[in-house]
């Protein structure tokens, strides 16, 4: 689904912006094999049940 997304975007797009929470190791592994580079951190971007979790920023350039 995601290649498929990739690839209808990208005609008409010049990068494609994500953010994953940064404890989630397998999405951020399939997110850089399908192109995303890291590129921010924004600290303490969700509060789930009281504690906080950081967001890794991710880009794409098509």
């Amino acid at each position: 689904m995601l290649r498929a997304a990739i690839e209808h975007a990208s005609p008409v797009v010049e990068q494609i912006m994500l953010s994953v929470v940064t404890t989630n190791q397998a999405a951020i592994a399939l997110y850089e094999k399908f192109g995303f580079t890291p590129y921010g951190r924004e600290t303490r971007a969700l509060k789930i049940d009281g504690n906080y979790a950081d967001e890794l920023l991710m880009v794409r350039f098509c």
